[in-house]
Order: structure tokens, then sequence, then C-alpha cells
């Protein structure tokens, strides 16, 4: 992630409403175009924004995608001491929005006609960062939930685990949809955490003495989890 001087980053954002298609299922999308717009001071950060999962080409300034309605804008950033992050969706109901993302020593501040979002600078956790959405979360359960059978699903949220940062009830609520506590023990020594010292709380999964025995074991000494 770029390295830049913070006293105000803003990127602005001017969504102009596009048609996927003729037809009557097409979907309606929105087509973004974003800025970002650096000042100098001398608290170092590092930064990421992303629209719908689209990531900036590294040292860009500006991204240029196509995005589903109620698809989700993310920003986090990170100092050497605090973090922030925001996700929002982009409404349903809007043809256009414009809007401005502002970052500076107060946190993230989202403004648009209707409303500002704000998330504050908070301490750096002790784990992964960013987390991830509930969005991407819910996504994944509900893929999890049409895979038939479990060995299937243990290699699919396996996979997906190594590559995403998740908080110790979003753990949880993944791992809950597994019987084999084997499977179990595996996929959460192989989940990065957001806070690690949490891990004790989800020895409550396993119902077996030995599965027990073997959570609270590694837990005892847990891999590194950023």
């Amino acid at each position: 992630m770029p390295r830049v001087s913070l006293h105000s980053l803003i990127l602005s954002l001017t969504l102009v409403s596009t048609i996927a298609g003729l037809a009557q299922n097409s979907k309606d999308s929105v087509w973004v175009r974003g800025t970002l717009l650096l000042a100098n001071d001398s608290i170092a950060l590092e930064m990421d924004w992303r629209l719908d999962g689209e990531i900036p080409k590294p040292g860009a300034d500006t991204l240029w995608t196509q995005v589903l309605r109620n698809s989700e804008l993310t920003a986090w950033a990170r100092t050497d001491s605090t973090q922030v992050q925001m996700a929002s969706n982009w409404p349903k109901w809007r043809d256009s929005l414009a809007f401005t993302l502002v970052l500076d020593t107060g946190g993230f501040k989202l403004r648009s006609p209707e409303d500002t979002l704000t998330a504050f600078w908070q301490p750096l956790q002790s784990g992964c960062f960013p987390t991830t959405s509930t969005r991407d979360l819910e996504k994944m359960l509900a893929s999890l939930s049409d895979t038939p059978f479990e060995a299937q699903r243990f290699d699919t949220a396996i996979l997906w685990l190594r590559r995403h940062c998740l908080t110790i009830p979003s753990l949880r609520r993944l791992v809950n949809g597994f019987d084999d506590e084997r499977r179990k023990l595996s996929l959460l020594q192989g989940a990065r955490i957001t806070h690690p010292e949490g891990l004790p709380s989800l020895r409550s999964l396993f119902f077996t003495a030995r599965y027990q025995e073997e959570f609270q074991q590694w837990v005892g000494a847990p891999p590194s989890l950023h």
C-alpha cells in the first residue's frame, strides 16, 4: 500500500449512472471516477481504498470502474499507533451520487448530500488489519451453505481464510458451520484474526475432551496471526 503524508487527504468520487443493457433482467450499474488529493504533513501512514473490490494500480491516484448498485466502497488507513476503517454501500435508489471521502486527523468522513458518515481513529489492534467487511463474510457463508459436502466446504473456507482478516465473532460464525472437530481446529489455525487474545473464547466450539485439550494447547502458543 502507498505510504503518503497526511494533513487532509481527500478522495472525490463522482458517480454517473450507466445501464448495463436494455434487457429487462439486466442490472443497473454506476460508473465511478475517484481522485486522490494529497497535502504535505509529517504524519506518515498506509492507506488503501477499493470500489467493490477493484484495487487502484500501484502509484495511481485515480480509479475508473463500473460497479453494481448496492456495491461497496471500503477504505482504511494506519499509522504506527492508530488505525481507521470504513465501509459503505452505494444507495440502491439513486441513479447518480456525488460524494467526498476525507481522511484527516479526525478519521474518515464520507460526505454526500443526504448524510455524513464518520469513522474515528482507533488504537492499533494486536492482530491483522484491515478487517473483512460483513458483506464479504455473508457472501462466503452463503457460498458455503450452497456446498453440499463438508470436505468441499472446508477446502473453500481454508483458502478464503488465508486472504481475509476476521473478528472473533465472525470466525465463530464461519467455523460453527462445520461438524468435524479436526476441521474446526484446522480452520482456526489457518485464520487471520484481528484480536488473537480473544482466541480462548472459541473453546466452546469443541465438544469432545480430546479437541478441547488440543485447542487449549494450541492457544497457549498460537502462530503469528498478522
